[in-house]
């Protein structure tokens, strides 16, 4: 199955159907939350209205990575003077 063509969207519904993650910690994920070699993310932090807190659940989880999910997050990496981060709100 290929990616549609809006990769955004696309890696979306990976991150919330695969993964599990709610929007939160979808915006406040960073590219250092990605282990590619151990096929895992790392959801230790949420966003909402601004602010950025550890996630509803309280504490960090490793969530393992389909190939899928993990070639949309290797397309959606952005890095800038801030650091690297994944493309998932189109203002970042």
């Amino acid at each position: 199955m290929s990616a549609p063509s809006d990769a955004r969207a696309y890696l979306i519904v990976l991150l919330s159907g695969e993964a599990g993650l709610r929007s939160g910690g979808m915006v406040a994920l960073e590219w250092r939350d990605v282990d590619l070699v151990k096929r895992q993310l790392c959801v230790e932090r949420s966003a909402w209205k601004g602010q950025v807190a550890s996630p509803k659940s309280g504490r960090l989880r490793h969530v393992p990575l389909t190939n899928r999910l993990g070639a949309a997050l290797r397309e959606g990496v952005t890095c800038g003077a801030y650091g690297c981060y994944v493309r998932v709100m189109a203002n970042r």
